[in-house]
């Protein structure tokens, strides 16, 4: 969330100029027309700040995707800021097709992008990996698809050269619990003459190791975020967590404050082990080509393979002036296996649809790769986080009192007590209980 009030802000000048009005969200998905030969029709296609091979991959797929539609095209450009994107919107200029990601909640909460319900059928909806739906699934309604840098963000990453220093290795099919994994972390973990810590397992602020959205079901907590109920960010199981990692780590390392450099395992080269998702292989090659890594389950206290799914989509603005045409083309980006290929071959990110992981898992020999490919089947639980609005300002409240546990400045519990209250009123004061 972007501070208290910020959807209201955008309901109200959405409202004001006359955006979600007079037509409706149903009447503008029945707008657009098809292309004649005379018309060629030219839609915008706003993504992330990708790097330019991504662009170039996403752009060979349009190509096809041209060829298969004579009379449209498609130019593909970079979006700049969220309030660049908003702007667009209430000025009446939007794109005809955006990547969003967990944000839908905000951005349909405040009348920006129209829900796709009407258009996805059932055999798109048997394409994508099912639990990648409700990332983007808000009130009962779907507003994106799932597409690009989506598919599996859980994954503990070893620096393979630390194991075999210490005498340690892992097995990619066992799952630790939390106590056994910091007993590693700690055999892991390196000091200098003077005691100072050069080197620890486990450095619970990079990577995802922080994030409570992304942490929370490896400690037994996948329900602490209801549908449209209220979220408990003081759930006992997140309490122990929090509490447990301070005192593991810097209660045991007096003056050791971590990095939050979310690659520190490539370039710092100072922690063996983070929590990464499928991005991590291309990320960590892109920093140090010659590191070598193993992948496992997170721990989880009762030995359950939890996987999560989470990432980015493909939506259409409300204005947006030829939504069927746009979903078109959102419908081939998502489902077209070369262009989803052509992305992981570009950076090691990976789509949602069921056919892209097939073919994956029968062309990549890359064995951390495989694992994160096949964990979605073999995981005991899918985390699928829902695009609730107050899903961020959680994680905020979440990370506020996190820093402090960490620094010493008091106890979890108490602390994640107070913060719950604080969310609860917020939440009352935006109507949701």
């Amino acid at each position: 969330m972007r501070g208290k009030g910020w959807t209201r802000i955008w309901i109200g000048i959405a409202l004001l100029l006359g955006l979600v009005v007079s037509h409706g969200v149903e009447a503008l998905a029945q707008d657009g027309a098809a292309p004649s030969s005379q018309e060629p029709i030219t839609l915008e296609l706003s993504v992330n700040n990708w790097g330019d091979a991504v662009i170039q991959a996403i752009e060979e797929g349009v190509k096809r995707f041209e060829a298969l539609n004579p009379g449209i095209k498609v130019e593909v450009r970079r979006r700049g800021t969220w309030d660049d994107f908003v702007v667009r919107v209430v000025s009446g200029v939007p794109p005809d097709v955006i990547a969003i990601g967990l944000s839908i909640g905000e951005h349909s909460e405040a009348g920006l992008i129209i829900p796709l319900d009407s258009y996805i059928g059932g055999d798109l909806r048997e394409k994508i990996i099912p639990e990648m739906w409700s990332n983007f699934t808000w009130r009962g309604k779907v507003y994106g698809v799932p597409a690009l840098e989506h598919g599996p963000r859980l994954g503990m990453v070893w620096n393979e050269a630390m194991l075999q220093e210490s005498g340690l290795s892992v097995d990619p099919d066992t799952v630790m619990t939390w106590a056994e994994f910091f007993e590693y972390a700690h055999k892991l973990t390196r000091f200098d003459a003077a005691g100072n810590v050069v080197r620890v397992g486990y450095d619970p602020r990079n990577g995802q190791n922080s994030r409570l959205y992304t942490i929370a079901p490896s400690w037994g907590a996948e329900d602490y975020f209801p549908e449209m109920g209220v979220p408990r960010i003081n759930h006992p199981a997140i309490v122990e967590m929090l509490q447990y990692t301070a005192d593991s780590v810097f209660g045991r390392y007096p003056g050791f404050a971590g990095s939050t450099d979310w690659y520190a395992i490539a370039e710092r080269h100072d922690v063996a082990a983070t929590i990464l998702g499928a991005y991590a292989p291309g990320e960590i090659a892109s920093r140090d080509p010659d590191l070598k890594i193993a992948v496992s389950w997170l721990p989880h206290p009762e030995g359950k393979k939890v996987q999560q799914v989470n990432g980015w989509s493909l939506g259409i603005p409300v204005g947006a002036p030829h939504p069927d045409l746009s979903f078109k083309l959102i419908e081939f980006l998502a489902t077209d296996v070369e262009t989803q290929l052509q992305i992981y071959a570009a950076s090691g990110f990976l789509g949602g649809s069921v056919a892209f992981y097939q073919e994956l898992a029968a062309l990549e020999t890359n064995p951390i790769i495989r694992w994160y490919v096949q964990s979605l089947s073999a995981a005991d639980y899918i985390d699928s986080p829902r695009p609730d609005p107050f899903l961020p300002r959680s994680d905020a409240l979440f990370a506020e009192v996190r820093d402090k546990v960490y620094r010493g400045e008091g106890a979890a519990g108490p602390l994640l007590d107070e913060a719950q209250r604080v969310l609860e009123a917020e939440m009352r004061e935006q109507g949701r209980l």
